[in-house]
């Protein structure tokens, strides 16, 4: 309680100004490893451009039990963050940092404030000088470096880019490689990608998978260890770390103690895939399965981010918050309104930069005082008024949460399932061509009664008699494996009159995907 009152008090002493477009920036001090992290805030404005970074990392599940000294006051941290100040801390080498941190620069315990910074991050994430990632300490166990010095040196810090600058030669790789202790596996790991990056020939891959096969047994128990870890990080399952690493113009990654261009990744997995074709065709005793564990296990998720910044960035399509998120199915907030709110900084930037001529309609402003099921029964309807697509039906029948909305409303905490994805896929992409939900006309007449009943008007095709599940994975593997590779013109078993995609049609347009469907839905023409 205590902690409260000063923390209280503390944000009372450093008021911001939303109409000034105000926010907090945390001051972090230098300080030992071992010392108390020491703080202050400082408030700036947007419009003004100051110069910050800004922190992109999971919260965690774990309660605070670490304390951030800022001014006078003692506040509460998260395990996570408190890893996080203190690690970047270090990097600093005796420097203030100035950085942005949604914990601690918004005062959580204020919805006033929550909604008014929230609308204000992607801002926040634009104009800040580069975003730091932590993605944790990955820490050893004790039995896979036994008697190693890390422990007398926790605070050690290692920052790897060798752009264009490193050895060509197989003796220069053997003098890099050999001055790293074999148990900073981390910066082994980075110091390998990173001259991977910077040289990509062949030869010079060449001369670093040699350098592999001589490994000992340590640095391959260090390898798999922080692999595992990668694969597993938290961060990479975070919905807001979207618009966090896709709006900034710089992204360092911070591992334990080593901190890397996220561009490395990228160039890295291209010079090795590159390699792996010359290696395959004409030098397969050159080919390592932990090389290529390595960059296709252990980066593939950076690499995966990379691409979905660069297809947003450079190729922006309109498209409504439903259909960006669909795209980044599989990744979860912890406040079910972040489903939507997350999105907003992605949405807008798409909005401002897609060329097309059409005005942009601003997006509700986020209030964490709504009930979730209202802001989605909002954010449903405006889908179906701005693209004039019934594609909610096709994931309206999923309600893993809020099952008093209407029917055609979207549970949004659904989205982060895996079914919705598959279930979404056979709805879209099986036959592109046919689109059931075209020709509505002008979408204001589709809705009565206070935006509750959507009435539509439609032409029965077909009827569904029965509609089911898939009892098991492998049924429905091979089903999508028959369907990938049947010809849309070939006949359709049973009729010859028919062709697959006839038949496709015939059930795409009765709402077959649906699978909760019965035949009195289906039969209604018109139905609401």
């Amino acid at each position: 309680m205590q902690y409260q009152i000063e923390a209280a008090a503390l944000y009372r002493n450093y008021p911001l100004d939303h109409e000034r477009s105000q926010i907090r920036l945390l001051i972090v001090h230098p300080g030992e490893w071992e010392d108390d992290i020491s703080c202050d805030f400082k408030i700036v404005s947007l419009d003004h451009h100051p110069t910050y970074a800004a922190l992109s990392y999971a919260w965690g599940r774990e309660e605070p039990d670490s304390l951030a000294k800022i001014g006078a006051c003692l506040v509460p941290i998260r395990p996570s963050l408190f890893a996080a100040l203190r690690r970047l801390r270090a990097h600093a080498a005796g420097k203030d940092e100035t950085i942005w941190v949604d914990a601690l620069c918004i005062n959580q315990a204020s919805i006033d404030e929550r909604n008014s910074q929230v609308a204000m991050m992607g801002q926040i994430y634009s104009l800040c000088t580069s975003v730091s990632v932590w993605l944790g300490e990955l820490e050893f166990a004790p039995e896979i470096c036994p008697g190693s010095p890390i422990e007398a040196n926790p605070g050690r810090c290692y920052t790897i880019d060798h752009g264009g600058e490193c050895p060509s030669s197989r003796e220069g790789i053997h003098a890099i490689m050999g001055n790293i202790p074999e148990w900073e596996g981390l910066l082994r790991i980075a110091t390998y990608l990173s001259l991977m990056a910077a040289r990509g020939s062949t030869s010079f891959i060449t001369y670093l998978v040699e350098y592999s096969l001589a490994k000992h047994d340590l640095q391959e128990r260090l390898f798999t260890k922080i692999i595992q870890g990668l694969e597993s990080n938290e961060w990479f399952n975070r919905l807001w770390v979207v618009q966090e690493y896709i709006l900034a113009s710089a992204v360092t990654v911070y591992i334990g103690p080593v901190a890397l261009p996220w561009t490395m990744f990228s160039r890295a997995s291209e010079a090795y895939r590159n390699f792996l074709s010359w290696a395959y065709a004409s030098a397969p005793e050159t080919h390592d399965a932990s090389c290529r564990i390595l960059i296709n296990t252990g980066i593939i998720r950076f690499v995966e981010f990379a691409k979905l910044r660069d297809s947003i960035r450079e190729r922006p399509e309109r498209q409504t918050i439903l259909e960006l998120r669909l795209q980044l199915s599989r990744r979860f907030a912890s406040v079910d309104l972040d489903q939507i709110y997350s999105l907003y900084g992605v949405h807008g930037y798409i909005q401002d930069h897609d060329g097309e001529d059409a005005a942009r309609e601003p997006e509700d402003s986020p209030n964490y005082n709504d009930p979730p099921e209202g802001t989605y029964v909002v954010t449903s309807l405006r889908h179906f008024k701005e693209a004039r697509s019934l594609l909610p039906l096709s994931l309206s029948s999923y309600k893993q949460k809020y099952t008093s909305t209407p029917s055609w409303t979207i549970d949004w905490t659904a989205l982060q399932s895996d079914q919705i994805g598959f279930d979404h896929r056979l709805w879209t992409e099986m036959y592109g061509m046919f689109h059931a939900d075209h020709g509505l006309g002008e979408p204001q007449s589709c809705f009565t009664n206070h935006n509750t009943i959507m009435s539509l008007q439609g032409v029965l095709i077909d009827e569904v008699i029965v509609a089911a599940r898939f009892d098991n994975e492998e049924e429905r593997s091979a089903f999508m494996d028959t369907m990938r590779t049947r010809d849309p013109a070939g006949l359709y078993p049973g009729n010859e009159q028919m062709t697959w995609a006839d038949a496709w049609f015939r059930t795409v347009v009765a709402d077959s995907s649906r699978l909760d469907t019965t035949r009195e839905s289906c039969n209604a023409c018109p139905s609401s």
